[in-house]
C-alpha cells in the first residue's frame, strides 16, 4: 500500500503517502534526506516542512531545477532547509559530499537509468552507514515479450526494468543490506 501511496505528487493522497515515507524512514529534524529525480520538489517540500529535516534534491532537467527552487522559495524558511542541484546523479560529474545523507528516497526514476548498479553505487556512497532508503520503481512480474520490452525502452524510456531478485542482487553488490520490497501491482 505504500508504494501505491507514494506513486506521484499527483495522486490525491499525496499528503498521507509522504506522512507514511515519514514515518516509515523515520525521518526527524535532524536528518538530511538525498531526493534522487525530485522534479519539481514536492516531496522534498514536504518532507522539509513537515519535519523540518534538510533535503537536496537532484534532478537531471534544470528548468525542472529552477521550477524547484523558485516554488520553495516561495515558503517562508523553507529555502534554508530545501536546495536543488541539477545533474545526473548516476555520473561522476554531480559532485556532492559522500555519508552525508541519513536517507534517500527516489519515486519512479531510476527505471530511466541505464547504467542501475552506477547507480545504486552511488546511492550507497552518499548514504551514512546505517541509513534508510526508499526506491519506487518498476519491476518485471514475468518474462517480457520483445514488443513489451521495446515499449519499455522505446517509449516509457525505461531500460533497467528487470526481475525483483536481479533488482535486489544489484541491491546487495552496492552494499545494502536489509532489503525489504513491497509489491504493489495486486493494489494497482
Amino acid at each position: 500500500e505504500l508504494l501505491q501511496q507514494l506513486h506521484s505528487a499527483d495522486h490525491l493522497a499525496f499528503d498521507h503517502a509522504s506522512d507514511a515515507l515519514i514515518e516509515l524512514l523515520g525521518i526527524q529534524a535532524d536528518a538530511s534526506v538525498l531526493d534522487i529525480g525530485s522534479g519539481i520538489g514536492g516531496p522534498a517540500r514536504y518532507l522539509s516542512a513537515n519535519t523540518g529535516c534538510q533535503v537536496v534534491g537532484v534532478e537531471l532537467q534544470g528548468e525542472l531545477t529552477d521550477a524547484g527552487a523558485e516554488l520553495t522559495a516561495r515558503v517562508e524558511g523553507l529555502a534554508e532547509r530545501v536546495a536543488f542541484v541539477t545533474g545526473d546523479f548516476s555520473s561522476d560529474a554531480c559532485v556532492l559530499p559522500q555519508s552525508q545523507f541519513d536517507h534517500f528516497v527516489s519515486l519512479l526514476v531510476f527505471l530511466h537509468i541505464p547504467d542501475r548498479a552506477k547507480l545504486l553505487s552511488r546511492c550507497f556512497d552518499h548514504l551514512k552507514p546505517g541509513g534508510s532508503f526508499v526506491i519506487e520503481d518498476f519491476v518485471e512480474r514475468g518474462e517480457l515479450t520483445p514488443a513489451e520490452r521495446a515499449t519499455l525502452v522505446n517509449t516509457v524510456k525505461a531500460p533497467t526494468v528487470s526481475s525483483t531478485q536481479a533488482y535486489v542482487a544489484q541491491l546487495h553488490e552496492a552494499g545494502f543490506v536489509d532489503v525489504e520490497v513491497s509489491d504493489m501491482s495486486g493494489v494497482w
